[in-house]
């Protein structure tokens, strides 16, 4: 699906603890992608993850990720429309006991 050369557009941040070779040889290297451009990326990365992907598409596998930062979930759920009871990491939040007042 990715390139190298699609990966190399990227900030290299992203990346920081593993390399994009080991990234390609994922199975599915796109909810991997999706996660650090949604959580740690530059709107230059929102772009060219759009860009590559399309909104839909990213929207489609964030709903997915049932670790992926509240924040980020807002974001996608209000760009693209998508109710933001559908995201996996807003059900797992619902069914965490908070202790703390936070």
């Amino acid at each position: 699906m990715f390139t190298k050369e699609d990966l190399e557009k990227f900030s290299t941040h992203l990346f920081w603890d593993t390399n994009i070779d080991a990234v390609l040889r994922l199975c599915d290297p796109l909810p991997f992608l999706v996660q650090r451009v949604l959580e740690y990326g530059h709107i230059a990365d929102w772009f060219c993850l759009k860009e590559l992907i399309g909104l839909k598409k990213m929207a489609e596998v964030a709903v997915k990720i049932k670790n992926l930062d509240y924040k980020s979930a807002r974001l996608v759920s209000v760009v693209s429309g998508e109710s933001i009871e559908k995201f996996q990491c807003y059900i797992t939040r619902q069914s965490t006991q908070n202790f703390w007042n936070s």
